[in-house]
This record gives C-alpha cells, structure tokens and sequence, in this order.
C-alpha cells in the first residue's frame, strides 16, 4: 500500500485511505487481484453511486483503487488496469433522472 501511495500529499493520504477502508475492501478485498474485472469495478462503482454517495467520495476512492491497481501492474502480476473506469459522472445524471421523471425510462408499451 506505501508503494501505491507514494508521492501523495498529506491532505489527500486520509481521504484516500478512508476510501480504501470503508470502500474497496469491503467490496472487492474478497478477491485476488488477478480476479478484480472491468465488470467488476464497473458494478462496484454503480453500487456506490445507488448508496448516493457523493461524486468526490466516488472520485477518491477510485482514484485510490487505480493507484493500487497500477502498483499490481508495475510488479507484474496483472497486464491491464481494470479500474480505469469511465463514464462514471455519467451515470449520476441517469439517477437523478430516474429519480425525477422514472416513467421517461420506461419502454414503451
């Protein structure tokens, strides 16, 4: 983890500290690094964004979680960055969305 965060400022070490704790571990530390997905990331992160988290805690805490991700890059023990999501912001606007008009979604009859 001291590798990962390496070269951070101070003020931004317990923002993304406290990501990784109440985040990530919780919802990807019962896999190997090798088994963390695209899709898995992809579903974690829209499950953080439906706890109505804010987009800076979501924002921290990817940013922590790709930090770490591309350490297990650096030391060869996965080729590719999964948690190099994007469209994220997107889909804060598809919420708020659902939440004030949820029959515009709907197919049509």
């Amino acid at each position: 983890m001291d590798l990962a965060l390496r070269g951070l400022e101070l003020k931004t070490l317990d923002p993304y500290l406290a990501g990784w704790r109440m985040r990530v571990v919780p919802a990807l530390g019962h896999l190997a690094v090798r088994m963390i997905t695209n899709g898995a990331v992809d579903r974690t992160v829209q499950n953080w964004i439906a706890d109505d988290l804010s987009r800076s805690t979501v924002k921290n805490t990817i940013a922590v979680l790709v930090r770490v991700m591309e350490q297990a890059v650096r030391d060869g023990i996965i080729k590719v960055n999964p948690a190099r999501v994007t469209g994220w912001q997107k889909l804060y606007k598809q919420a708020e969305d659902e939440l004030l008009d949820p029959r515009a979604l709907a197919l049509p009859d």
